[in-house]
């Protein structure tokens, strides 16, 4: 079982904020309080913020449960910023444990660039249905506090 006892409290008001926290932990190092790298982790929030704008890999829950199920967690989420501790997630989504910390975060960077002019249409989420982009880039602020707290600076 993962320890999540000491994980960070963090609290991004924009995309900045996130890169910043990720090229700190990438410049000063960290400690894995989860499973996950700071590679993989960026390269996770990386594939997930793609997705909104690209499509996603996974099928659609059906309807009914999008508009029930899954309008009341994204209610929740929103309201909490706070993902379940034991979620589960597509595949594709988790990068290589081999995968290079730099790499990752350089990945998520593109990314966020990509994001911050992106003036599509986002994607309907196979979970949440169809998401406004406001709600989308809050979403994706807190599944970036929610990964990015499982990894802790060194004390200074």
């Amino acid at each position: 079982m993962i320890s999540t006892a000491g994980r960070r409290p963090l609290r991004f008001a924009n995309w900045d904020e996130v890169i910043a926290d990720a090229e700190n932990l990438l410049q000063n190092g960290y400690t894995k309080l989860g499973r996950w790298s700071l590679g993989q982790v960026t390269f996770h929030l990386s594939e997930w913020l793609r997705y909104a704008m690209d499509g996603y890999p996974m099928k659609k829950l059906p309807w009914l449960l999008r508009v029930t199920l899954g309008k009341w967690m994204l209610k929740k989420i929103l309201k909490t910023r706070q993902y379940g501790e034991r979620g589960m997630t597509a595949r594709q989504s988790i990068g290589p444990e081999t995968l290079d910390d730099a790499q990752g975060v350089q990945m998520l960077k593109q990314v966020v660039e990509r994001w911050k002019t992106f003036r599509g249409v986002c994607q309907t989420s196979p979970l949440f249905g169809k998401i406004g982009r406001e709600e989308f880039n809050e979403l994706h602020l807190i599944h970036a506090e929610h990964h990015l707290s499982f990894l802790v600076s060194p004390k200074k």
